[in-house]
């Protein structure tokens, strides 16, 4: 495509400036799987499945978080976390009988997570999965503030 004719119009029009990247913080989020991939280990010897997951609403809504799962690795302790995960996320996707991950893509779920630094940088690492429409059992308005009844009035 011929882009000379856009020339003056570039030239007036200011760069979309990035975002200073910012992790997302821990929390529980209403997902979608995006994507799945079963790659190769960095070793050869295993494979893991890589889950994209896309934020659905608040402020990170967009965002996405990458899980991985050790399906094949000579660590059987990573093995058996992989598929007590893999097993969590077909249960929360409403999946009775998982014959391929391609199923997953496009499922709605929600996830919870904490910061894991890993080479100096750090981002969210999924620690569980649940079924989309349900509600955390506990809700602190204020977050870093711990949730305390100091109070003797109880309305009984």
């Amino acid at each position: 495509m011929d882009l000379s004719e856009f020339d003056s119009m570039l030239a007036a029009t200011k760069p979309t400036e990035r975002k200073a990247y910012e992790p997302i913080r821990p929390g529980t989020y209403r997902v979608e799987i995006l994507s799945e991939e079963t790659k190769q280990t960095k070793d050869g010897q295993g494979q893991y499945l890589e889950l994209v997951l896309r934020i659905e609403d608040g402020q990170y809504a967009g965002q996405r978080i990458w899980d991985r799962l050790n399906l094949k690795n000579r660590s059987t302790k990573a093995v058996e976390i992989a598929l007590a995960t893999l097993r969590s996320i077909q249960r929360a996707c409403g999946i009775e009988k998982l014959g391929s991950s391609s199923e997953l893509v496009g499922h709605k779920l929600r996830c919870k997570t904490r910061l894991r630094e890993w080479n100096g940088r750090q981002s969210a690492e999924v620690v569980e999965y649940d079924y989309y429409h349900s509600e955390p059992s506990v809700v602190n308005p204020q977050p870093g503030k711990e949730l305390t009844n100091n109070s003797d009035d109880f309305p009984f």
